[in-house]
């Protein structure tokens, strides 16, 4: 199981983002939905590992959160109606643990995964290095990526924004978007993995 729980950067100094996080991350599929379970704190239970990756880059996209992915065995109080807020277990725990270290990380962002830390270190450095090249990126080149993965093509994505596909190539070399993602069935991988020991 997959708990992710996402903190706001300095709520105290800033208005509350929570309604609009929770709107960013509304169609990720999920066993039990994201949702506010106190304060500015969400959690929610990605229903697998490509769901979790995709949650977390768009909470670093989005630049005000702190991410904790725990990982292992959970569970609910009710199945028929699944709340991340009333769940148990190791993956709950976890999750708890890494959001408390990722506010002294930068990128903001740890994963736990209890009684396999070489998992965790493999896991964690490569996300850690994926969402530091994704952290850096400007607006505009995020609607370059946004155009690209809805046109699924250069010349479709320099169609939607009005560009050249010169300039859509551009942007895509410059935000190491194909060097980035293209790690993304290998992270999934660890991650499937690291579940599977857990579930064992």
């Amino acid at each position: 199981m997959f708990v992710l729980t996402i903190d706001q950067v300095k709520s105290r100094d800033n208005d509350d983002r929570v309604p609009h996080m929770l709107h960013l991350l509304a169609d990720i599929p999920t066993l039990a939905p994201f949702e506010r379970t106190v304060g500015d704190e969400i959690q929610g239970v990605p229903r697998d590992a490509a769901a979790a990756l995709e949650a977390i880059r768009r909470c670093i996209r989005d630049g005000h959160w702190h991410c904790g992915l725990g990982i292992g065995s959970g569970d609910f109080a009710s199945q028929e109606a699944p709340r991340s807020a009333e769940g148990g277990g190791f993956a709950f725990y976890a999750a708890r643990q890494a959001i408390e270290a990722s506010k002294n990380l930068s990128p903001s962002l740890a994963v736990r995964i209890p009684a396999h830390s070489d998992y965790e270190a493999e896991i964690g450095a490569l996300l850690a290095l994926k969402m530091h090249v994704a952290a850096q990126r400007t607006h505009r080149q995020w609607q370059v990526i946004d155009a690209l993965n809805e046109a699924q093509s250069r010349t479709g994505a320099a169609r939607v924004l009005g560009i050249t596909p010169s300039a859509v190539s551009q942007s895509l070399h410059a935000s190491a978007w194909e060097t980035e993602s293209g790690t993304d069935n290998l992270l999934i991988r660890l991650l499937e993995q690291a579940d599977s020991v857990e579930d064992a």
